[in-house]
Parts: structure tokens; sequence; C-alpha cells
């Protein structure tokens, strides 16, 4: 175990220790002057004297390593002390943008179901529930792997907390361990049990946490720790002291692995804006993917020049539409002609993510550079001139998040007012209402379209028939029925109506937005009255509009068959036109001849579940 002062450190590394391990130890710590001591027991001491500058700004310490090792594994711990309010906004414009592969937070201090949208990056939590105040562990990954949770404390109270995951990397599969143990705090057995439970499994395993045990210190506690990870074949990355008060240092946080012979670098930073613990980095010889950022691929329509978009709709080529012999022939040639126009008009932009923090300024950023720089020199000289500039810096740069945030959200309320919509989706954006997101998923895609299609489906030829036989019954009885049911002729404001009525920018496989049928609706009236009219005259929807493309969200947690994911189909935009035209006509017929069932409220005007429950025969 290592044991370290600002200063220096001193490093006992086992008998054992072959020469090619010490050379790649060397080569790990080019931030550090080592030297080698053989001791009288055969013992190698290496004392590694800090030539680096832990006051540097933890954000260009992250690009740094980054930089220098693009396609390496980089794990990353901090202990936080708090995910919430200003830290948060400082952890997430930390590592939003940043290429560490696995960041793993102890004490995170989240509540209940609370999590951290972190762009580019997957989370995994063990949060505390109930009254319990502080700890918590999270575990963020580069959203590109895979990952999936094997094991979590959640629920166990005044025990270690503790989250493992596989991370698959490549062709390599890592056990990543993240652990917070509060202060003298036992029970090391149970997580000593799952770590060895599923080391024998992976070739790589890697824990990172806070064990709130000094190391080097001699105690029983640090060494029933020490015969846990030694157990498990883990060695500790050799870190200086990692939790730095006046007067006190001490080595309570650690990176530790089953592999110290692929260690090529590691290093330590102040981490002023979270905590008195610093931000520690380890990189691997590991190969991982080339990272390349996910692109934003989106329409601009702010550039759009109206008048010649008009004036080219008008001499498109639309004879083609109406000489098509069937429907699906009409359609395809419609969509070709509005993909052109859109292409001319309306092309695609690609945008690399920006920061999900735009609130974060460059001046609040130089701030924290500063208040960095401050908490270093006064750990260095322990004046009280020096804490009380760096405290009045810490202040500032709280109180700047906050206000910028503030202003940031003011502004966002502002201009959805109003809009029901829209404020909840500020309101997520504020993890104050947080809803399922999409995962890897773990069932098969051939299995979910059974599954969809079965669901949707009566496979009982006898419910059929007495469906049909019911409804039959049920005309003739009927003395007030105008006429047998016949598709109306749609007319333009059937049409616009309608289309006007759609409110989701979702897009079918069609590729055609919503936002640019309205922009120009008025020219496509003839077109879309013609497809629209040869549709129901003929008896023939379109095949291109009776597909969709599903995304399966989980309506649990850690989803684990078929049933556990809900569909969500985006249609067709014209498809869904065409849709409400045809509801529209046959439910104004079953209405006006009192068809409905007494006791239907769903898809009917003016009826919701209150008067579902109102009618029901229980109510009666």
């Amino acid at each position: 175990m290592a044991k370290r002062q600002l200063k220096g450190t001193e490093v006992t590394v086992r008998e054992d220790l072959t020469k090619m391990r010490l050379q790649v130890l060397k080569h790990a710590v080019k931030e550090y002057t080592m030297k080698k001591v053989w001791t009288s027991d055969g013992v190698i001491k290496v004392n590694i004297g800090l030539s680096g500058d832990l006051g540097e700004c933890p954000g260009d310490f992250i690009r740094n390593i980054t930089y220098k090792f693009p396609k390496k594994l980089k794990l990353v711990h901090i202990n936080a002390q708090s995910l919430n309010d200003y830290k948060q906004a400082e952890f997430i414009e930390l590592f939003s943008e940043s290429e560490i592969d696995i960041i793993v937070v102890s004490e995170t201090w989240l509540k209940d179901d609370i999590q951290v949208s972190l762009l580019n990056y997957n989370g995994f939590y063990v949060n505390r529930c109930g009254s319990r105040h502080g700890g918590g562990v999270a575990i963020f990954v580069k959203s590109s792997y895979r990952a999936k949770v094997l094991s979590t404390s959640l629920g166990e109270i005044n025990k270690p907390e503790y989250i493992l995951i596989e991370v698959l990397i490549g062709c390599d599969k890592l056990l990543v361990v993240g652990v917070y143990r509060p202060p003298k705090i036992g029970y090391l057995d149970a997580l000593q049990t799952e770590i060895y439970k599923y080391t024998v499994d992976y070739k790589y395993t890697f824990l990172c946490g806070d064990l709130n045990a000094r190391f080097g210190s001699g105690t029983d506690e640090t060494k029933i720790i020490s015969d846990m990870l030694s157990l498990c074949n883990l060695s500790c990355v050799p870190f200086g002291s990692t939790f730095h008060i006046p007067g006190c240092d001490s080595t309570l946080d650690l990176i530790s692995s089953n592999c110290p012979d692929l260690l090529i670098y590691f290093g330590q930073r102040l981490a002023s804006g979270f905590s008195a613990h610093d931000i520690l980095c380890a990189v691997f010889d590991l190969s991982v993917p080339s990272v390349t950022s996910e692109p934003f691929t989106f329409r601009d329509f702010n550039g759009i020049i109206l008048d010649n978009l008009l004036n080219d709709i008008e001499t498109a080529s639309w004879h083609l539409v109406y000489n098509a012999p069937n429907i699906d022939g009409k359609l395809e040639q419609f969509n070709n002609i509005i993909t052109n126009l859109m292409e001319m008009h309306v092309p695609l932009k690609t945008f690399a993510r920006r920061k999900n923090q735009p609130w974060m300024t460059k001046e609040i950023s130089k701030q924290i550079k500063k208040r960095e720089a401050l908490r270093a020199k006064y750990l260095n000289t322990l004046s009280l001139q020096d804490k009380d500039n760096y405290i009045k810096a810490r202040n500032r740069v709280k109180q700047d998040i906050r206000n910028a945030k503030t202003r940031f959200f003011h502004r966002k309320f502002e201009k959805c007012e109003n809009n029901a919509k829209a404020t909840w989706g500020v309101i997520r954006s504020l993890n104050l209402a947080n809803k399922v997101q999409p995962s890897d998923l773990v069932v098969s895609v051939e299995d979910l379209n059974v599954h969809y299609a079965s669901v949707s489906s009566v496979k009982n030829p006898a419910v059929i028939k007495n469906s049909i036989e019911n409804y039959v019954k049920v005309i003739p009885e009927r003395d007030n029925i105008n006429d047998k049911f016949f598709f109306k002729y749609v007319l333009p404001e059937d049409i616009v109506s309608a289309i006007n009525s759609i409110k989701s920018n979702a897009v079918g496989v069609d590729k055609i937005p919503v936002k640019f049928l309205k922009l120009c609706l008025p020219s496509l009236i003839p077109v879309l009255d013609h497809i629209f009219n040869y549709s129901l005259q003929n008896s023939a929807f379109p095949s291109v509009w009776k597909k969709a493309n599903i995304l399966p969200l989980p309506k649990v947690k850690n989803p684990k068959e078929t049933k556990d994911y809900r569909p969500v189909s985006n249609l067709c935009v014209l498809g869904k036109a065409l849709e409400k035209v045809v509801h529209k006509q046959v439910s104004e017929f079953l209405d006006s001849n009192k068809l409905f069932d007494k006791f239907q409220s769903g898809f009917r005007k003016n009826h919701s579940t209150v008067t579902a429950l109102l009618k029901s025969p229980v109510s009666q």
C-alpha cells in the first residue's frame, strides 16, 4: 500500500515484482521521478517525488489525459460528496464531452430514483432510499459500449454500497465495481463474496471507490480491506494521499485492477468544486475503439426562402402522380418530388452534439480555474489569507453557476408559457420528473416482433365470427339509420385540419417531416386531395403508410423479457392524416345513427376516463 505526502511518496513493491513490471511502472508515472532502493529483506522500495501540479484545473487534467491516450482504456474515480445543485453542473461540464471511458462516482448523495443526465454516457446507480443522508454510487460508461448491471447493494442499510457492471469494449468483457464504504462500517464479506463470484468469469476486473480506510496506517481495518483485495487478485494503483484537509493527508480512495502490468499512466488532481478528495485517473494498455462523437443531423428551416420553394412546387412534375396506375405508384412519385424539394431548399445539416449545459459560460470556466489555483496555494501555505481568498473564490463560483442556471430556466419557462408539453420537457431536463430511457435490448428484435404481432391479433375465429354477427344484428334493429355507410369525398379543409392537428414531430419511414408539409400545405392541397380520395374510393391504403418505425421502450428499470417493453410506433405523417379523416367520417356516422355502445368512451369526442367511470355498470 502507498503512503504519500504532497512532496513525495514511498511505495512498497512485492519481492516478485519483475523487471518488466517495474519498467511499465516507470513509464506509467511520467509526471513523477522514481528511485529504486533494495532493502536488506529483499523488498523493493520506490521513492516517487511529485513533479506535476496538483492545482491544475480538473478540466485541463482530463483533456490532457484524453489527448495523450486516445485509444487506451481510461478510468476515473471521484468522491463528489453530492451531484446535486451546482456540483451537478460542474460534473456535467467536466465530463459531458470528455473521452474518459468509465467514470466511477462515490458519495453521489442522490436520492430514490434521481439520476444525472451526462451526454454520451449511460449511467448506473445505487442511490440511498429513505431519510438517510449522503452515500450513493454511480458508474458512467461511454454510450458506445454495451454495459449491464450484474449486482448491486440496493436496499441494504448501514452496509457498504456497491454496484457491479459488465462492460463490453471491443472483444473484451470487463468487470467494473464501484464502491462506497461509510466510515467504520463493516460487512465487507458480502462485497468480497460478490466480487469474487464474478471475477472468475472476467479476464479484466477494476474496482474504484472510497473505502474510508487510511491505507498504510497498519490498522486492523486496512488489513481486512487489503486481504479482501488480495483474495480477489486486485492490486491498487499507487496513488498518493487522496484526501486533503489542513494538517491531514490520507489515502482513502483507490483504483485497483487484476492487470497491473497493463497500467501505463496514473495521476490525480485536486477537485475543489466537489470535495476534499482528489480526482483519480488510471490508463490501462487495453485498446478501445476510436472515439467518434455522435453527430446531430437535422433540417434547418431558418434559412429557407419560401417564395423559391413555392415556385418550385408549382413547376414540379405532379402529372406523374396523377398518371400513376395505382395508389402505391402515386405515393412513390409524390414522395420522390417532396424529397427532392427538401434537399434543394432544406438540406440536411450535421453538427457535433453540444454540451447539455448552455448556462456554463467562459467567465464561469475562468473562475473555476482561479478557484483551483487558490486552493492549491492554500494547501501549500496554510495561510489564513490564502484560505480566505480560496473560500471567496469557491463561493463566487457556486453563486455564479446557480444564478446562470436560474436565468437560463426562467427564460425557458417563459417561452413555454401555456404549453404543458414544453413545460414538462423543461421539468424533465431538471431531473425533477425522470422518465425511463431507452436501453440496450436484452431480447432479440425477432422475439419483439412476434410478441407485438401476437398481442395485436385475434387468433380465435369464433371471437371474430361472433363480433361480426353482433354488428350485423344491431344495424337492422335501428329505425333511424339514414343510409348505408360510404366514404364521403374528402374536402380540402378536411385535409388541412387533419395535418394541422398533428403535433408530433416524429418522422415515419418516408422521412417527410410534418413541419415541411405545413410550410407548403396550400400548394400541396390539390395533389393530396387526389391521393386521399383515390385511396378511399378504391379501398386501397398505401403500402408505405402501413409501415412504422417501432421504438421499444422499457416499462421497468431492468427489462428481462418481451412483455417488459412497450412499442412506440412512428407512422408517416400523411398516413396519420388520412386515418384522422377516416376516423372523423366513421365517428360522425356512428354518432348520428346512435350506433355507439352506451358504455363506450374511448375514441369519442367529449368523452374521457371520467365518463367511462360514470357510465360503468358498477356505478349504475
